[in-house]
This record gives C-alpha cells, structure tokens and sequence, in this order.
C-alpha cells in the first residue's frame, strides 16, 4: 500500500506553523474579549496545537492514545534515559556559553513555540499553562504524531524530521541548532522508552529551569566563563556522556537479542511471518524501504515543500 504520511503530515505541520506564526495576533485577539491571563493562555495553546490536532486525528483515523505511545519506561532503560538528561542538560550548557562569549546576546533568549504570560502572579497557573502544558502539546504533536506518522520510513527519518520540525516551529534562526539539538534529545528519548512520557518530564523541566532560573545559569557562565578551564570541561563531559551513550545502547542491543532468545517458538515464528510479509511487500514496492526512494517521497514532497516555504516566511516576517 502507498505511504501517505509523506502528503498528509506536512500539511498538519503546516497548519501547526501558521498558528504559530499568528499566536500573538490570537493571543491580542482573546485578550480583548478576556482579561484573564490564565484563560488568553489556555485558549490560545489549544487553538495552536490541539484544534489541529484532534482534526488530524480525525480525518487520519488515528488513535491518539496508542499512537502518543503513553506506556510505562522499563526499569532497565532509566539509565540510558538519565543520559540522555545530561547530555542535553550540558549540551545547552555549550550553547549558552556560545551565546555569551562568541555569538550575539539574542541567542540566550530562547523563546517558547508560543509565548504566553506569566498567569499574574499565581506560581500554580504559570507552572500549568509557561510549564507543563506546553510540554505535553508539543510532544503529543512532534513526538507523537509526526514521528510515528514518518516511521514506515525507518526510525532515522521519523528523527529527522520530527526534530527538524520541533526546530523549525520556534520560530527562530538565532535558536534554530539549539532546538534541533533539543529536538533530537527529545525524539530519542521517544524511540529509547517507546513513550513519550520521559520526553515530557524532560521538556517540563527544560521549560522550568528556562522560566525560573535562565538568568542564573547565564550570570554563572558568565562569571565561571572567564577562565579557560569551564568550556575544555564542559566539552569533555559531553564527549564522556556520547561514549556512555553508545555504551548504554550497546547493552540493550544485547540485552534485547538475549531476551529473543528466551521468546516462546510461536512468538520466534510470528516474527519470521511478518519478515516474510515485508519481504514480499518490499519486492513489489522496492521503493517503499529503499533510502533514496524515501528520501525523494519525504523531502520532494510537494506539501513538505509548501511547509517549509510557509516557515521562512513567518521567519523572515513576510506574513507581517
């Protein structure tokens, strides 16, 4: 059967971007019919991102439930999920401290995909509408429904594209490698659990660290920055955390063909059966699978190719 996902995915991020583009006029917009800051937030997030959403759900006929993947992590994978914590934790570091020394003061700002207000003066409102849901709504879209509609393709390009996606949403050339960095972080916490729960647990705690203690670390690297030694430790953490990585991700290769060895024989012979299904459905559509087929499916598509033109206009204000 022919992928569609290449045609039909797109075209929801690009609903997506435009909302994002246009979330300050919508903000403006509620805001003249309300003066609570709580419910301008709260309505203007769901327009954004979760109107589209159960739209798309709709019209895809996709479950959003199983599709998000919301599953409890194994206990054997809470280490390769604390690194990958920590290599974005001290990645961030790298690109903060590039911000303050070698690149322009713009670059600290990393603003959120869609900005909303501080909920007054109420800590519990900022922590729901600046923190935890915006965290939630991004990985549902992202890491949700845009990975797994791009994984027939393999898990490299539903990466990929869901990352470059996270980055391109933002909204921000200045910011635009650190958000495919996070991106990637996020998308790999997704494929190492086979949840999305982790990755919200992350994202809420990049969002609070940014909301309450962003002039912290920048007023720490700026003073700790001055000397030579922070930036040769800082990049020799991240180099030791890339090697625990792929060393993590070396045990549970094994671990897992240890466990297929314990499976039962009519599991062994399902999974034999669904090898020689694909087999037979890659003979008579070779291009669904091969790397260049999909590269020309997925990047050439023409809704991606709208997609990304409707971002660098929002990008460089052609829209207003």
């Amino acid at each position: 059967m022919k992928l569609r996902s290449n045609i039909y995915a797109p075209v929801f991020f690009g609903a997506i971007l435009i909302l994002v583009g246009f979330a300050p006029i919508l903000s403006r917009w509620i805001g003249g019919l309300s003066q609570e800051n709580f419910l301008i937030d709260i309505i203007v997030l769901f327009l954004v991102f979760l109107l589209p959403l159960a739209f798309y759900c709709r019209v895809r006929n996709l479950n959003l439930v199983a599709v998000t993947k919301v599953n409890f992590v194994s206990l054997r994978k809470i280490p390769l999920l604390l690194i990958l914590s920590l290599i974005f934790a001290v990645g961030s570091a790298i690109f903060r401290y590039l911000g303050i020394f070698y690149l322009d003061s713009s670059f600290l700002d990393a603003p959120g995909m869609v900005t909303v207000s501080s909920a007054g003066n109420n800590d519990f409102l900022s922590l729901i509408c600046c923190i935890f849901l915006p965290a939630v709504l991004e990985q549902t879209v992202f890491f949700g429904i845009l990975m797994e509609e791009y994984r027939p393709y393999g898990t490299v390009w539903a990466l990929f594209l869901s990352s470059l996606m996270f980055a391109m949403a933002h909204l921000s050339r200045e910011n635009f490698v650190y958000y495919l960095f996070m991106g990637i972080v996020l998308a790999m916490l997704n494929i190492a659990s086979d949840s999305i729960v982790p990755g919200v647990i992350l994202h809420t705690g990049i969002n609070y660290s940014h909301y309450y203690f962003r002039s912290s670390l920048i007023g720490y690297l700026t003073q700790a920055g001055k000397t030579p030694l922070l930036p040769y430790l800082l990049i020799a953490a991240f180099l030791v955390l890339i090697v625990l990585l792929f060393a993590r991700l070396e045990n549970i290769y094994r671990e897992r063909a240890y466990d297929e060895m314990l499976q039962t024989r009519k599991e062994v012979l399902r999974k034999e059966l669904e090898r020689v299904r694909r087999e037979k459905e890659a003979e008579e559509n070779p291009k669904k699978y091969g790397f260049f087929s999909a590269f020309r499916e997925i990047l050439l598509s023409p809704t991606l190719l709208i997609s990304f033109a409707v971002y660098f206009l929002l990008v460089f204000g052609i829209f207003f």
